[in-house]
């Protein structure tokens, strides 16, 4: 086994070459993980990290299903937003859209479409959120709620009148009403660190 190290730009990468060994009447390379010591590079824990988060509006008619969340709810308790959660490790976000949606409703809505791609600025000091936002059509409005909140089908004529999240009138103007071929909208709310007025941007 021989030790080479190598400058570069100021730091020291070291790697370990091993030598050949026998392998089916020819030889091969041994490998091991490296021990490499990056003095002054950014490791993965210094970089922005963003949770995946599915949230899907569903509609019925000229109504929307809204959840209201508990008013025991650690986050915007009492307040209205759409169905939704985590995407687990081993989900695609549609399965986890789809998931999210008979969880929370017991409704299974497999034709979901992708509206938005939010980001979900929360601070300098917290990770953000990255939100896949899907529409779909329930045939049925018999739905069971799950210990998230109360479900409610809201007319769209009465939606400014209701306690929603700060970014979802804005949210829902755009996602409900698109043109037809439209690809999904990239967008950007911020929650400042201090309080305050969200602020959302779309991409045009």
């Amino acid at each position: 086994m021989q030790r080479i190290g190598k400058r570069i730009s100021g730091r020291w990468f070291t790697r370990v070459v091993y030598p050949l060994i026998p392998w089916r009447g020819g030889f091969a390379l041994r490998f091991h993980p490296l021990p490499v010591r990056l003095s002054g590079l950014k490791t993965m824990s210094d970089h922005y990290t963003v949770y995946p988060r599915t949230l899907t509006f569903l509609l019925n008619g000229g109504d929307v299903l809204l959840i209201k969340r508990s008013s025991e709810a650690h986050l915007f308790p009492g307040m209205y937003n759409g169905v939704g959660g985590h995407v687990e490790r081993g989900e695609d976000v549609l399965s986890s859209a789809r998931r999210e949606v008979h969880e929370e409703t017991g409704l299974d809505v497999p034709d979901l479409s992708l509206r938005c791609l939010l980001h979900v600025d929360e601070g300098p000091d917290r990770p953000g959120v990255l939100l896949f936002v899907f529409v779909g059509r329930a045939e049925r409005r018999d739905v069971t709620a799950s210990g998230e909140g109360a479900l409610h089908w809201i007319s769209l004529s009465r939606i400014n009148e209701l306690n929603l999240l700060p970014d979802l009138p804005p949210l829902l103007a755009r996602v409900l009403t698109p043109t037809v071929g439209e690809a999904p909208i990239s967008a950007r709310s911020t929650i400042p660190a201090g309080g305050g007025d969200w602020e959302m941007q779309f991409v045009l």
